[in-house]
């Protein structure tokens, strides 16, 4: 058995019910052994990849990110040193994965408005579902806010962040205003999901963002696409 699939049997024998996250970590550490995808420089990536089927299984509510934009997540996570910031939350599965590897503090927002068609088992996604999907994996304690973005949350009107996450509203006019509102205030990361639709607002905003002089594509596959602060 290759040592891939190895580390894949060991998460998903591993007992999701009441273990912590902590608890994986030995086999996280086997996973930087793997010859790392081209944008992987360290581990990350391949135990993102791994995790999110196991945090899908385990939170109330939904986690419908393919496994390797979990893996990006993670990877871009720890390869920063502050914090973190997600729009558009949902169940709070990205903030799991972000948690794991985050050394600063992992934030998100969310007006949770969602409509019975976004409902996972009559379980509505808000503020306190999600904070407690995160709780329940012992891990610190994330800061949500429920409102629309923008404006930012008050209490973070002067935070800088390290990597921030566009996952919100999809229209364009609604990317495009989450890319505006932050792209000063990041220092390494912007991710923004579901790019691969061309019909799609978000991707429209993200290619304009591409032109950017400040930030360089560094990764684009499927639904995720990837900006690194240059200047």
């Amino acid at each position: 058995m290759s040592l891939a699939a190895e580390i894949e049997d060991a998460f998903a024998s591993l007992d999701r019910t009441g273990w912590d996250w902590k608890d994986c970590m030995p086999l996280v550490e086997r996973v930087a052994e793997l010859e790392n995808p081209p944008f992987a420089l360290t581990g990350a990536y391949q135990a993102g990849v791994l995790l999110k089927p196991i945090v899908a299984q385990r939170i109330a509510g939904l986690f419908t990110m393919e496994p390797e934009d979990a893996g990006i997540i993670a990877e871009c996570v720890s390869q920063s040193k502050g914090d973190y910031l997600e729009i558009g939350v949902l169940y709070g599965g990205s903030a799991i994965i972000a948690s794991m590897f985050c050394r600063g503090q992992v934030y998100g927002i969310d007006p949770f408005e969602w409509g019975p068609t976004q409902t996972h088992h009559r379980i509505y996604p808000k503020q306190e579902v999600a904070e407690a999907n995160v709780y329940s994996w012992g891990l610190p304690e994330p800061r949500f806010f429920t409102q629309k973005h923008p404006p930012m949350p008050p209490e973070l009107k002067n935070n800088q962040f390290d990597v921030v996450f566009i996952d919100g509203d999809h229209t364009y006019e609604g990317a495009k205003a989450d890319w505006d509102n932050v792209r000063e205030r990041v220092n390494n990361f912007i991710l923004f999901h579901d790019i691969h639709n061309p019909k799609h607002g978000a991707r429209e905003a993200y290619i304009e963002a591409m032109l950017d002089p400040e930030w360089e594509e560094v990764y684009a596959k499927k639904k995720m696409g990837v900006l690194r602060r240059v200047k």
